[in-house]
């Protein structure tokens, strides 16, 4: 996630970190990789520090050589630690667990919620691609769509919660018009279309950061994976029919004055709406199908309160009963049992 303060960054951060210069106790774990100083708070592994330096130095190179960008040359603040709410001295929010912070006059920062090594190194990818991207002017979508799309590929194995959040992208498709299929008792079918509270599929690619603000950070509450797995469904789609450097020509399409929506047919092929949420859902389907632990998610999934909340948020009340949803958008989801 990435954020930028207009004005005073005292606001979103713990006493320690104050517009990210702060002075830190020798009780901090150190280490640096070039230009970057990796800081992890008191009581951890002290060998996380070198540890987190070392991905730092292998991901930086790795994601700018896939995103056809430089590394950047700029200094870097890599924290490491617990949100304040947790005790800890970071200014991540409860269900936060890491962003990436512009301020005016202060270097770049990156916090890092302290958690198993291998859903740190995801987040630490998420976030440096977000460094890399800085300043090219890349739109919201599509920041963190990159962010999520080449972060889940990098992981030998996602993990529950990155699986999870990515089947949450198939209710945004649902949302956006590929129904979800749905076994009644008895053997009926029915399609179930959900309500939406992101925008339409063109609204989302034309959001800039105030939008996101008001429209997602300030609406999404648990939510907020929705808006970051619709987009990165969206950057596969993109990078899949456009080819490699897609979302370059994506940007430079913008930069010649071509509307957001418009690039994105132009880049991609794609002809409408219609063709983009099903080649969207044809991404899910095999990015589920690839991933080690795809349909084990997907059965959990099936029965998580997210699924089952949003059949009574539609009024679906009827669809608490199903038996089986056997076309979820992407082709996933074979089992719904009730509650």
């Amino acid at each position: 996630m990435v954020f930028r303060l207009p004005g005073l960054p005292i606001l979103l951060l713990a006493p320690a970190l104050l517009a990210g210069s702060c002075s830190l106790a020798p009780s901090w774990q150190a280490a640096e990789a070039g230009r970057v100083q990796v800081r992890v708070e008191p009581g951890l592994d002290p060998a996380l520090a070198p540890l987190l330096a070392s991905w730092l130095q292998e991901d930086a190179a790795v994601l700018a050589e896939r995103l056809h960008l430089p590394v950047p040359g700029s200094e870097l603040l890599v924290y490491c630690g617990r949100g304040s709410h947790e005790g800890g001295l970071l200014g991540l929010r409860d269900g936060e667990s890491g962003r990436f912070v512009v301020s005016p006059g202060g270097r770049p920062r990156i916090e890092l919620g302290h958690t198993r090594e291998q859903e740190l190194r995801t987040l630490l990818r998420h976030e440096l691609t977000h460094w890399i991207l800085e300043g090219h002017g890349f739109p919201e979508w599509l920041n963190e769509g990159l962010a999520e799309y080449l972060s889940f590929e990098l992981a030998e194995r996602p993990s529950p919660e990155d699986l999870h959040h990515l089947l949450h992208g198939g209710l945004v498709l649902a949302g956006w018009g590929q129904p979800l299929e749905v076994v009644l008792p008895g053997g009926r079918r029915t399609e179930v279309r959900l309500r939406n509270w992101l925008p339409e599929l063109p609204r989302v690619l034309a959001m800039d950061y105030a939008d996101y603000e008001r429209e997602v950070l300030a609406q999404a509450a648990q939510r907020d994976p929705e808006f970051h797995t619709g987009s990165h469904l969206l950057v596969r789609v993109l990078l899949e029919s456009g080819g490699p450097g897609a979302h370059l020509r994506y940007l430079e399409a913008l930069r010649t004055g071509t509307g957001p929506w418009e690039a994105y047919l132009q880049v991609t092929g794609l002809a409408g709406e219609e063709e983009v949420t099903q080649a969207a859902s044809e991404a899910l389907a095999r990015a589920l199908e690839e991933a080690p632990e795809g349909r084990a998610a997907e059965a959990a999934f099936a029965r998580c309160s997210c699924l089952q909340d949003r059949f009574l948020e539609s009024g679906e009340v009827s669809i608490l009963a199903a038996t089986q949803v056997s076309a979820f958008p992407g082709g996933g989801l074979q089992e719904i049992r009730p509650r």
